[in-house]
């Protein structure tokens, strides 16, 4: 899906402690394989808990300072969380390690969706991750999954892959259509149960 602006538009997002990042690169090297589908670089690994419908060069949003003080609020009460990632599964948008929605992560999802409708109700949010997951890639074109599925499958994995999301992260995010990827700038950095 193609922004209005591709630059700068508000997400709160959910990062992968240093741990799981090294788990997930592996998985970068059968991806790197193929042309049509681009590889997430490292740090840029998320999980995405909401987008704002809302664009920092747009002049109607609300001030910066009061989104990040209602997203913090609206965390500081919810309890630091853990959520066990599957092996990567292929889509029409890419390639992505994800799991069944848990009870916390559906209340942060909410809590922080809450937050757009009350300081902006006239504006319709953008839709809701379809469940926790972390996009090792991106799709950039047509291809043939299954020149992914064997090599992805054959990837080996030691551990559960943990997601643990004792924060989440106000960003400005950037599409980047040429690389196939998506960066960002950072915000703020928010903690759940008010910690820090």
């Amino acid at each position: 899906m193609t922004w209005p602006w591709q630059r700068d538009a508000l997400h709160v997002y959910a990062l992968p402690d240093p741990t799981l990042r090294a788990a997930l690169i592996p998985f970068h090297e059968p991806i790197e394989a193929v042309s049509f589908c681009a590889v997430q670089p490292p740090e840029f690994l998320h999980a995405t808990v909401t987008r704002f419908p809302w664009f920092l060069a747009d002049p109607t949003i609300p001030p910066i300072e009061k989104v990040t003080a209602a997203v913090a609020e609206a965390v500081s009460g919810m309890a630091p969380f853990t959520v066990e990632l599957g092996r990567p599964e292929i889509s029409e948008y890419g390639v992505a390690v994800d799991a069944p929605a848990i009870p916390a992560w559906d209340g942060l999802v909410d809590g922080v969706r809450a937050v757009a409708t009350s300081l902006a109700p006239d504006r319709e949010l953008p839709n809701r991750p379809y469940r926790p997951h972390v996009s090792v890639g991106y799709g950039v074109a047509d291809g043939d999954s299954e020149l992914l599925r064997g090599p992805l499958d054959a990837v080996p994995t030691t551990a559960p892959l943990l997601l643990n999301v004792a924060e989440v992260h106000l960003l400005s995010v950037h599409q980047e259509p040429e690389r196939g990827i998506f960066s960002w700038d950072p915000i703020a950095v928010l903690p759940l149960g008010g910690g820090g």
